[in-house]
Order: C-alpha cells, then sequence, then structure tokens
C-alpha cells in the first residue's frame, strides 16, 4: 500500500470515529446511553453496522476509548516539565487541567449524566497521582517513601472526587478557585506537625508494621 493511500484510508477512519462520537453524544443528549443501541448511531452517523464494528466492539468499548481520547487531550495540555516541579509548577498544572474540564464542561458533564463517573474517576486519580508524588517535601518536614505515597493516594482520591462533584454541580467555583484549594490540601497534609511522639516525619509512618504475635482470644486463661 502507498504512503498516499495509507494516509487516505486514515483519514476516512478518523471521520467515521468522529461522525461515531457526535452520534453517541447527540443520542445521549436525547435518551441516556443505556438506552442507546449500536443501530441508532450507525443511522446517525450514516454507516452501516458493520462499520461500526470495525472501530468496536460495542457501545461500552465506545465509551472506553472516548474517554482514554478525552484524557490523552488533558495529558498533552498539562504538560509534562523538563524541570523538576516545585509548588508554583505543580499549581500550574492543576490549573490547566481545571481549565481543560470547563472548556470540554458539557462534555465530561454529559459523561457523568451516563454513568461515566467511575470510568472519570478511574483515569483521573493516576493522572493526579502523579503529580503529587513529584511534589518534594516541605524543608521543615521530610516524607518517608510510605508517606509520600499514602499522601499521594489520599490527595487524589479526594481530588478526583471533587473534581466529579464540581461538574456535577455545575461549577459552583471557578476552575482558579479549586486549583488553589486543592494546592491549599496539600499544603496542609505535608505540614502536619508531629502529635508529640518524637516523630520527625510528616505522619510519623516509617514503615510497615506487622504484629507478628496472635491476638489473644477472648475468654482465654490467664496465668
Amino acid at each position: 500500500m502507498t504512503v498516499a493511500k495509507s494516509e487516505t484510508r486514515d483519514r476516512r477512519a478518523r471521520r467515521t470515529r468522529k461522525a461515531i462520537d457526535e452520534a453517541f453524544l447527540s443520542l445521549m443528549r436525547q435518551k441516556g446511553f443505556e438506552r442507546i443501541t449500536v443501530g441508532e448511531v450507525a443511522e446517525r452517523a450514516d454507516i452501516n453496522r458493520a462499520t461500526f464494528y470495525l472501530h468496536y466492539v460495542d457501545k461500552y468499548d465506545w465509551m472506553n476509548a472516548y474517554v482514554d481520547g478525552l484524557f490523552e487531550e488533558l495529558a498533552e495540555e498539562m504538560g509534562r516539565p523538563d524541570v523538576p516541579i516545585d509548588e508554583l509548577r505543580q499549581s500550574q498544572t492543576l490549573e490547566r487541567l481545571f481549565a481543560h474540564l470547563d472548556r470540554r464542561f458539557d462534555t465530561y458533564a454529559l459523561l457523568l449524566s451516563n454513568g461515566g463517573g467511575d470510568l472519570l474517576q478511574r483515569r483521573l486519580k493516576p493522572m493526579i497521582m502523579t503529580l503529587m508524588r513529584e511534589m518534594p517535601a516541605t524543608d521543615q518536614l521530610q516524607a518517608s517513601p510510605l508517606e509520600t505515597e499514602f499522601m499521594a493516594q489520599l490527595i487524589a482520591s479526594s481530588a478526583a472526587g471533587l473534581i466529579v462533584w464540581w461538574v456535577q454541580n455545575n461549577r459552583p467555583i471557578s476552575a482558579h478557585q479549586v486549583a488553589g484549594a486543592l494546592m491549599k490540601v496539600h499544603r496542609f497534609v505535608t505540614t502536619m506537625k508531629p502529635d508529640g511522639d518524637g516523630d520527625a516525619s510528616i505522619m510519623g509512618i516509617e514503615h510497615i508494621e506487622h504484629t507478628d504475635e496472635p491476638t489473644s482470644q477472648a475468654g482465654g486463661a490467664t496465668q
């Protein structure tokens, strides 16, 4: 196959996928995702059913692929700095994340109203976790590796849920305000002071503790 023919086929495939995307989004606004049939999508996209199945296994496969495309777009817009990330760069990256959500708000709101909440949170969490792991600890307190992972999990899970809430509630505050609030949460968690036990780490979690001794059973004999 020549390069020209390959490019022509690729353009045709992109046009077909775009038509399928638009058909799904239009039908979701009218009747909801669960009630949509492949036949309706094919008719709306002006293709036959066989063409649809050349691209997707079923409508759920389309949903996953469409969300993947959104997050590829988001990752590109957020960018990956070539220098170590600091608080300013982290704040700017979070603002780009919310700027993307703001710009594509109608699409995300439509997905959430059609059962896409869990799918979006599963995509958001690892992206935010990567950002949080790269953020250095404060000068005053140092985080152990386990604490770094603990904080990344905590903040990423909260942030993913917050983003879903923000979209579902029609952006009650601005994208800039949400990004700022998440930065405040990060600063709060990473500057918590020791609880008086003399541990200089952030949370006093230096390692995983295992209890080797079996738990005594209630009612056991006493010496």
